[in-house]
């Protein structure tokens, strides 16, 4: 293009002087310049999206074959294996010493509940599946941290787990045909607590179901001491500023069917269960709140939020004879757990 434009301008230079001529060749270079841009868009840019689409690029769209994974300490993304994810979930959430069915029922739980995730992000176009932080999702361990965590023992657990994986690798929870939000936590109360009372929204298959062999686990119940001036600087994150005598600033709890606290009456602020587990970093939301010898005092019953599949029900069940279908079909009640073709 820059050629013709070059001698069609030599051109319009030496008839610079014959009007007709001049217009003539004007026209000439109009119509070159029209063809060639028409040639350019149907030879160069055209095929542009055809070689994209096959471009190894655009795979991260879509694929079935691995999560994206966001680090939140450096906020780089990067692409693990179904399997290899798999496997760090079950590092940082069970031991490998676990009942066998137990740990194909985490396995299985924390496949659905990434794919769950993927999927959502392929339909709301978010950048990454899942968050490698433990808060946010799922306790992942890369291959250095279950090194770091195992030490000798390294090769003997990964291959426990690489062979748990093989046996359920595909498979899924689903609910209406579809994979559901499988989450799970260490021990309940005794009851598993419904999704609706932590989270809000509606999860059929995320009920309150009988977990009483969660009585048994050693982190069933614990306790939480903070002073005065600890408990009250707490409160402002839930907006409440106590002032006056300590002994007052207790209420009344009220409890959920699950027994977790559904609301507190805190210095005659309402407050949810949820919210007060929260600000005081305490293992669950079903407490007993005392004053004693000028400190506040947590009771607490069971560890973490309550929700899904007991990680330490599911043990038992396994002790007890159950497979890892039976398990997961009882935590995640209506649910159906599919095989892949």
């Amino acid at each position: 293009m820059k050629y013709l434009n070059s001698i069609l301008h030599f051109i319009f230079l030496k008839v610079n002087n014959n009007t007709l001529i001049k217009d003539k060749v004007i026209k000439i270079k109009g119509y070159y310049a029209l063809l060639f841009s028409v040639l350019f868009i149907v030879m160069v840019i055209a095929p542009l999206p055809l070689v994209n689409a096959n471009s190894t690029a655009e795979v991260i769209v879509g694929s079935e074959n691995y999560f994206i994974i966001k680090n939140e300490q450096n906020s780089k993304t990067e692409k693990v294996s179904e399997k290899d994810y798999v496997i760090g979930v079950l590092a940082g959430e069970m031991d490998p010493a676990s009942p066998k069915e137990a740990l194909k029922a985490q396995a299985v739980a924390a496949y659905t509940y990434a794919v769950y995730k993927r999927n959502l992000r392929i339909e709301k176009g978010l950048e990454y599946d899942l968050s490698a932080d433990h808060s946010s999702d799922q306790e992942y361990l890369t291959q250095t941290e279950q090194v770091a965590l195992w030490q000798e023992n390294y090769s003997q657990n990964r291959e426990i787990l690489e062979n748990i994986i093989n046996e359920v690798q595909g498979v899924t929870i689903t609910f209406g045909g579809k994979p559901i939000l499988a989450v799970y936590h260490s021990a309940s109360c005794g009851k598993t607590e419904a999704a609706a009372n932590v989270w809000g929204g509606n999860y059929p298959y995320l009920q309150s179901v009988e977990s009483s062999a969660d009585t048994l686990s050693p982190e069933y119940k614990s306790e939480i001491t903070y002073s005065a001036f600890d408990f009250a600087d707490r409160a402002l994150d839930l907006g409440v500023t106590l002032v006056g005598a300590p002994d007052l600033w207790l209420g009344e709890a009220v409890k959920n069917e699950s027994g977790y606290i559904a609301e507190y009456l805190l210095a005659g602020h309402k407050i949810t269960g949820v919210d007060m587990r929260s600000a005081y970093s305490l293992p669950s939301a079903n407490f007993q709140l005392t004053y004693s010898n000028e400190k506040f005092i947590f009771t607490v019953l069971g560890k973490g939020h309550g929700v899904g599949m007991s990680q330490f029900g599911a043990k038992h069940l396994a002790k007890q004879g159950s497979n890892y279908i039976q398990i997961l079909e009882y935590y995640y009640p209506g649910t159906v757990v599919e095989k892949p073709n």
